[in-house]
Formats: structure tokens, C-alpha cells, sequence
């Protein structure tokens, strides 16, 4: 989906105008949208039935069918696609990001260069030493994922979240 280039270039005046009125300038950091709400795509979702590949934003609710059940469809053929393929999918993901997250590398903060010396704190440059996935932010993604799976009730997939919620300290 894009703008329509007929109408491109009056967008873009409004917009900068809207904003100069409420005094942001047009590049800054404030003046980007940014989505309020969570999203967790899943990609290369096959639909057994027409063998189309799509990816699906799992935080976007669908429409429910006549029992009132919440189903993920097929945008090509409208068949619903099964919730223990789509469940499997999301604890290998898990699996997937607490591997990617357990064996990442320590990097400096300034230079960006992997840290070469075991149990320190500082790089060679005596900057301190930073993980390229946070605590903070694999935390964050599991609670997006522990409220889908409760939404859905995919309890093996809540299972495996909440055993991994454990592992991280809370405050």
C-alpha cells in the first residue's frame, strides 16, 4: 500500500504545515509515527489448502466465525490456517530467540567490536561492555507472546513462556 501520487506532494505540504504548527520540525524523532500497539509477525505462514505463503501479524484480531471462535484465515482462500501448526511455529521462535539471546556476545559500546577478553567488564578501549539483545527487550517480547498465547489459549506455547519468564530476575 502507498500514497497516491496524485496527491503525494499535497500530503506532504499538509503535513509539513500541520507540523510546523505545533512547532516540531518535519525530520525530527518526534515526528515519526510510531505503532502504540504491539505486533508479532509470524512469517511464511502456508495455507494447506491453497498453498499460499503469507506473513500474519498474530496482535491483529481476527474475525471471528459463526461459533463466536477466534480463527486466523487465509487471505487467498479464506480457510482457517491450524492453530497447532501456528502454536509449534511460535515455541520453536522462542526456542529460537532464548538460544540467540543466551549465546550472544558481549560488544563494545563505542567501537561495536565483539569483546576478545573472557570475564571483563571493559573493552580494549576501556568502554563499557554491552549485549545486542537486552534483558529488557526479550522480556518484553515474551509478555507480547504470553498475552497471545493466553488470548488464544495455546497452553503448550504458555507453558514454554512462562518457564522462560522465570529464568530472567525481576525487580
Amino acid at each position: 500500500l502507498s500514497l497516491d501520487q496524485n496527491i503525494e506532494t499535497e500530503v506532504h505540504l499538509l503535513k509539513k504545515s500541520l507540523l510546523t504548527q505545533v512547532g516540531v520540525q518535519e525530520y525530527s524523532k518526534t515526528s515519526e509515527w510510531i505503532n502504540p500497539s504491539a505486533s508479532f509477525i509470524l512469517p511464511c505462514v502456508f495455507c494447506m489448502e491453497c498453498n499460499e505463503s503469507r506473513d500474519i501479524d498474530l496482535c491483529v484480531l481476527p474475525l471471528p466465525d459463526e461459533e463466536q471462535e477466534m480463527k486466523w484465515l487465509c487471505d487467498g482462500c479464506g480457510v482457517p490456517y491450524d492453530p497447532n501448526y501456528i502454536e509449534r511455529r511460535l515455541v520453536d521462535i522462542i526456542d529460537q530467540k532464548l538460544v540467540r539471546y543466551q549465546f550472544q556476545d558481549l560488544r563494545c559500546k563505542k567501537t561495536k567490536r565483539i569483546a576478545t577478553r573472557a570475564l571483563s567488564r571493559q573493552s580494549d578501549c576501556s568502554e563499557r561492555l554491552q549485549l545486542d539483545i537486552t534483558g529488557k527487550e526479550m522480556i518484553s517480547q515474551l509478555l507480547v507472546l504470553r498475552n497471545l498465547a493466553k488470548f488464544y489459549e495455546l497452553g503448550w506455547l504458555l507453558e514454554t513462556i512462562e518457564g522462560a519468564l522465570k529464568s530472567f530476575k525481576t525487580k
